[in-house]
Order: C-alpha cells, then sequence, then structure tokens
C-alpha cells in the first residue's frame, strides 16, 4: 500500500515535470539574454570610451592648432609693423638723401675739402647746412652768426 500511494503520490506530480522543464528552459535563456545583454554593454562601454578619447585628443589638437595660429598671427602683425616701419625709414633716408644731394653750399664744403684735403667732422656740416638754410631766410630757430666751416677745424 505503501507503494501504491507513492506511485500514486508520483502520477499526481507528473503533469508538473515537462511545466518545471519549460521553467527551468526560460529561466536559462533569461540568464542567457542577461549575459550577452552586458556582454554588448561592456563592448559598447569599451566603443564609447575609444570615441570619446580620440574625440578628447582631436579637441586637444584643434586647441593647440588655433593657439599656433594665434601665435603665427601675432608675429605676422609683428613683422608687418617692422616692415612698414623699415619702409617708412628708407623712403626717409631716399627723401633725406636727396635733400642732401641739394643742399645749399654743398659744392663749395666739397671744394673747400678738396683743395685741402681735410675731412670735415659731422657736426661742422651739419652746422653748415643750417646755416645755409639761415641765409636762405629761415631765421626762426637759430641766430645768424657769420660761420666759416675751416675756422673750427
Amino acid at each position: 500500500m505503501a507503494e501504491a500511494a507513492l506511485h500514486a503520490d508520483a502520477a499526481d506530480f507528473s503533469f508538473l515535470e515537462p511545466l518545471f522543464r519549460h521553467l527551468q528552459t526560460g529561466l536559462r535563456q533569461g540568464e542567457c539574454e542577461k549575459a550577452e545583454f552586458a556582454l554588448d554593454r561592456q563592448e559598447m562601454d569599451h566603443r564609447m570610451g575609444e570615441l570619446e578619447s580620440r574625440l578628447n585628443y582631436q579637441q586637444n589638437a584643434n586647441e593647440m592648432l588655433f593657439r599656433r595660429v594665434e601665435i603665427l598671427e601675432q608675429v605676422l602683425q609683428v613683422e608687418r609693423t617692422k616692415r612698414q616701419a623699415l619702409q617708412g625709414r628708407q623712403a626717409a633716408a631716399e627723401t633725406s638723401s636727396s635733400a642732401t644731394a641739394s643742399l645749399p653750399g654743398k659744392q663749395a664744403l666739397e671744394d673747400c675739402l678738396r683743395t685741402r684735403k681735410v675731412s670735415m667732422p659731422a657736426r661742422v656740416v651739419l652746422q653748415s647746412y643750417c646755416f645755409a638754410e639761415l641765409e636762405d631766410g629761415d631765421t626762426r630757430h637759430w641766430q645768424r652768426e657769420p660761420f666759416d666751416p675751416l675756422a673750427q677745424l
């Protein structure tokens, strides 16, 4: 009788065995899907990290290039101002050289130097130029004095 009771009890639960297998299969499938999802998530996190690092690298490279461009623009501006100043000096030198070519009394000074074979200091030449201008009528800034360039040698 005990065997019959056991057999009867086993027969009563035989319908649960397919249900239990189905639940175990569903549970295994759910765990596999969770594992696949976790793996995919890790791969995506890794890929996102790579892309973010590439983005940061590119942004840093762009910032460095912008700084270099700014520095080069500043240097270019300085060079342009230097060049303009140099061109201005050259133009002034050309103007002054053309002015010195037509100095009043220049020929007399050169003749005087040739005959005496003496070089005059720049101060004497400048004074002779200034006093020659005075003879032309500009007496605002200089007092008129008789001037002999060779007397100071």
